[in-house]
């Protein structure tokens, strides 16, 4: 495993550790999320193409056989300005020298992309709407034919894109920055760690117009961490100080959010944090892996995903389902950067290797199948989609 492929998004991993963290408030939809569950299970490992990863019943991730389900290498598909295949998905990833991959339920293509520079986040709104984050303030957006970029008033480091509603986009990155697009104009947003030096905000997600949260950390100096909360008005800070590393986040309602992250010694375990009504976060020390937490997605207040990137120790990496109640995890062979739950029973994860470079699994049913693409791309940050109507 090359550790030295981590670009400003994966700085992350510099660090020893993890943390998992997961929001919740009362019982609301039975959503509450108040401990996590470790599945002591090995996956049996195989060098087959043919082996899929799939979830038995109680919904722990376990490892099948699938014989031509399963697909690794490259395809032929040529790249592309088009829109979404016709299996009614509109699903993107961003990764490594600009790459924009072009996703159905079967394979990825690679989509003309204007810069060469990093691609961190990715949001979708449309089949024709969509917009993505990197390196040196780029911002690009799709109209349905191509992806152009916008002249966003910034050069920080973008890792961070979110949308508010249809027009409304939040952009975050290093040094503090957070802008805001109301689809005509850029501004600058007021936070309390605005123009902090060293810090970065590393994801933003919200829930509906009045509730968002974003993660903000620095790999320089501990006890940096803060968590932010929108209110429909503006940011406040909901928990500042924390010396966890904190850099994945997801939101699927005031009351079920999880942010993930690493811890700033080897010696802390994987662990949970849950919050109360008074936004009060407490951590659960409950899971044992030391994995570094990049990526998580909610299909609803009763089923999410989180995927982890490099094992400290002998650990390899793993994957957490939640169920409305607690995470289950189960190792995996590759390393997870991000992870999109398109609903309960689709989702797409993407990732990086050694040995192929980039790649996308997608997770159907409790399986999952690693995707044909041509991209030479060698690592891919972040990947989001939806359903067409």
């Amino acid at each position: 495993m090359n550790y030295f492929l981590l670009s400003s998004k994966m700085m992350r991993a510099t660090a020893t550790a993890l943390a998992l963290m997961v929001m919740g408030c009362g019982d609301a939809g039975g959503a509450s999320e108040t401990s996590a569950s470790s599945s002591e299970t090995d996956p049996t490992t195989s060098d087959d193409p043919s082996t899929s990863t799939g979830v038995d019943t109680t919904g722990v991730p376990t490892t099948s056989d699938a014989t031509g389900e399963t697909t690794t290498g490259t395809t032929e598909a040529s790249t592309t300005t088009g829109a979404a295949p016709g299996d009614g998905l509109f699903v993107v990833a961003v990764g490594e020298q600009g790459s924009i991959l072009h996703c159905s339920e079967d394979a990825c293509e690679s989509m003309s992309s204007p810069v060469e520079s990093e691609l961190d986040d990715v949001v979708v709104l449309a089949a024709d709407r969509a917009f993505a984050v990197g390196s040196a303030g780029v911002v690009l957006a799709w109209d349905g034919a191509a992806w152009t970029a916008m002249d966003a008033p910034t050069e920080a480091n973008l890792s961070a894109v979110a949308a508010l509603d249809d027009q409304t986009l939040f952009v975050g990155g290093s040094d503090g920055t957070m802008l805001r697009w109301d689809g005509a104009t850029w501004s600058e947003v007021e936070h309390p760690v605005q123009g902090a030096s060293g810090q970065t905000v590393h994801e933003i997600a919200f829930a509906g117009p009045d509730f968002g949260l974003a993660v903000v950390s620095s790999f320089s100096e501990l006890g940096q961490s803060s968590i932010l909360r929108w209110d429909g008005a503006s940011w406040t800070s909901e928990r500042e100080g924390m010396d966890n590393m904190l850099s994945s986040l997801a939101v699927a309602s005031p009351a079920v959010a999880a942010a993930g992250g690493h811890a700033p010694t080897p010696d802390e375990p994987l662990n949970l944090l849950t919050r109360d009504g008074q936004a009060t976060w407490t951590r659960v020390e409950d899971i044992e892996e030391r994995n570094f937490v990049t990526g998580a997605s909610f299909a609803s207040e009763s089923f999410g995903m989180a995927v982890t990137d490099l094992s400290f120790g002998p650990r390899p990496p793993v994957l957490a389902l939640w169920d409305g109640a607690t995470w289950t995890t189960q190792d995996v062979q590759e390393p997870h950067t991000a992870v999109h739950l398109v609903d309960a029973e689709l989702g797409f994860l993407v990732g990086w290797g050694d040995d192929d470079g980039a790649f996308v699994q997608r997770w159907k049913a409790g399986e999952l199948k690693r995707l044909p693409t041509d991209s030479s791309a060698t690592a891919l940050w972040g990947v989001d989609g939806i359903r067409l109507p």
